[in-house]
């Protein structure tokens, strides 16, 4: 695991570690039902944090995010086109086929090298892709502390 934003990872690991407390309690819904952006409710849904920050509460896990969602947000500052693209898509109401599973070299393929070309979507009434305009900004991120 990687450093971000401005997290180490074993910050991000003890996040991790009480989420899946939170899930086993009972506490927490393990899965998300629907991607918080695109309103996706279909394919692989997971969580997504900004903050890692102590004492972890209702931050850690704080988004419920599709794969396609998840991924645009970690890969937008080495893709910062794709990211452009993606977001246009969203401002334009489309929702993009669904991945099955975490499958980094399709979404690769089909997101960061085919910019979405190739991708099918359809076109829906709404969405929340200023979720991902502010997470770009770091309006959800905290001065990150050490535990």
């Amino acid at each position: 695991m990687n450093s971000y934003n401005g997290y180490e990872p074993k910050q991000r690991v003890a996040a991790y570690a009480w989420l899946k407390k939170e899930w086993a309690a009972g506490r927490r819904q393990k899965t998300p039902k629907r991607c918080d952006v695109c309103f996706q409710e279909k394919g692989h849904l997971e969580y997504h944090s900004e903050n890692y920050s102590f004492p972890f509460g209702d931050h850690i896990g704080e988004f419920g995010l599709c794969y396609i969602c998840h991924m645009m947000i970690h890969c937008r500052f080495k893709s910062k086109e794709s990211w452009n693209i993606y977001i246009k898509a969203l401002e334009d109401k489309k929702q993009f086929i669904p991945f099955t599973g975490r499958s980094w070299y399709g979404f690769r393929i089909e997101c960061l090298i085919g910019k979405f070309i190739n991708l099918k979507y359809k076109i829906v009434e709404k969405n929340n892709v200023g979720i991902l305009k502010k997470i770009d900004s770091g309006a959800y991120v905290a001065a990150p502390k050490d535990s």
